[in-house]
């Protein structure tokens, strides 16, 4: 499961815990121990919560983007994931989602 955190933190620049939910259909809680998973790896770094609906923001270091993109042949764009909500970023859906991940692998 925190390959797919990672496979989406690798293809956008940031993204908040509430859009990685959205985005790959899990509960917000279980993405949240995911990515403190990962920042306790030291893989992340988090921005402080904010309060507001969207919570933390991640964003994966630069040196293990750079290996993931390289290694899982990942193109990143430079713009966050966003909510659900935000804009027609997320309009696809989880199915998408899940068949962008996977053809990230297939491609190898």
């Amino acid at each position: 499961e925190r390959r797919m955190v990672l496979s989406i933190l690798t293809k956008y620049r940031e993204a908040s815990t509430i859009a990685l939910a959205q985005r790959l259909n899990y509960p917000t809680n279980t993405m949240r121990g995911w990515c403190n998973q990962l920042n306790a790896l030291q893989m992340t770094k988090r921005s402080g919560a904010t309060g507001g609906p969207k919570g933390d923001t991640w964003k994966l270091k630069d040196e293990y983007k750079d290996v993931i993109c390289k290694y899982e042949n990942i193109k990143p764009i430079d713009e966050p994931l966003k909510q659900s909500g935000d804009s027609d970023n997320y309009a696809e859906g989880t199915y998408h989602a899940y068949m962008e991940l996977e053809d990230m692998t297939e491609d190898q």
